[in-house]
């Protein structure tokens, strides 16, 4: 089968298209032929060799989205079959992350049958990278803290895959959504047509009297910020009294300084630091997430924007997404 395998860790060059064995799906899993891979944005962490992954082990297959057909099962399975149109994330669990290759930037890859997703009609295989995670979205929105269907809330990098997750649940949800962008080109669009009510671009001075202003003055109820840095201080403000903030990522960092400390002391903001994937492995929070993604794509509309690329053009991949160029979910396609 093809591959693209990473070598030693840095940009995305160092990337090899290569001919590997085909996998043996061990007891409990399954084979997957792959039609697309998804790109997610810690693969860019693992290929630099940053963070957890400083120690991961090379040569290495990155990736950790798929989705095919089933080839093959392992030892032990039930309910699957060879020729079933199966989505999966291929991380067993989070503690793992970074200590061994997952295998997604491949032909064929290899799956626990508990990260398997069983794929309705309607759902594509493209489509389905950009559903795949909605399980731990929902968790996002409203597992660690209420969130009133009245509420309005904010959602920052709105147009990113988590963010037109959070819009189009909220949206379910009866929420007032205000979408929050750093640049349009598409995007705003991209927003709106998700469901989002307001577009509020915070690169623009003043946007928090923006917010403010779309919220009579009152402030929104929920800020969903995957950015930190400079706009934590911004969301407390944004906010109403005894507003909450829930830290999706950390892109930008901790703020440079502490006055966000004292000035959430003041205004009473919750803030709620949220993990979500420990939850979804086993237990009924997992099984709730997944019958809420299962009616979700049975319901919805599914119009989420693909960005898709060649196994052979991976390395493009990487650069349009740490430039921010890519509009949707970036996949691989595989065939």
């Amino acid at each position: 089968m093809r591959a693209i395998v990473l070598r030693e860790f840095g940009g995305p060059e160092k990337f090899e298209i290569m001919q590997l064995p085909i996998p043996a799906p061990k007891a409990g899993a399954v084979l997957i032929r792959n039609k697309v891979i998804g790109v997610h944005y810690s693969d860019i962490r693992q290929r630099e060799g940053s963070g957890i992954f400083a120690k991961a082990p090379l040569p290495a297959v990155i990736g950790f989205q798929v989705a095919g057909t089933i080839e093959a099962i392992g030892e032990g399975v039930k309910g699957l079959r060879p020729g079933m149109r199966v989505a999966a994330q291929l991380i067993s669990k989070p503690a793992d992350l970074g200590k061994y290759s997952a295998g997604g930037y491949a032909e064929c890859s290899t799956a626990d049958v508990d990260n398997v997703w069983v794929l309705p009609e309607r759902v594509s295989f493209e489509q389905s990278m950009a559903y795949l995670g909605l399980t731990s979205t929902k968790l996002l929105y409203d597992h660690f803290q209420p969130v009133a269907p009245d509420a309005t809330v904010l959602i920052h990098g709105a147009a990113g895959n988590v963010g037109i997750g959070l819009i189009q649940i909220a949206k379910r949800a009866g929420n007032k959504v205000i979408a929050l962008l750093r640049r349009d080109e598409g995007r705003v669009e991209y927003c709106l047509e998700s469901g989002a009510d307001h577009v509020v671009l915070i690169s623009r001075e003043g946007w928090v009297d923006e917010v403010r202003k779309l919220t009579g003055g009152r402030g929104a109820d929920v800020s969903f910020n995957s950015l930190a840095g400079d706009t934590v201080a911004q969301d407390i403000d944004a906010l109403k009294y005894a507003g909450t903030y829930v830290s999706t990522h950390m892109w930008q960092g901790w703020p440079r300084d502490m006055a966000w400390a004292g000035k959430a002391t003041m205004a009473c903001t919750t803030f709620q630091f949220t993990r979500t994937a420990d939850l979804l492995r086993v237990g009924p929070v997992a099984d709730k997430a997944r019958a809420y993604r299962d009616d979700f794509v049975r319901t919805a509309k599914l119009n989420r924007r693909i960005a898709a690329y060649r196994m052979e053009d991976v390395a493009k991949a990487h650069v349009d997404m740490e430039a921010g160029r890519a509009l949707g979910k970036i996949i691989l396609t595989a065939d």
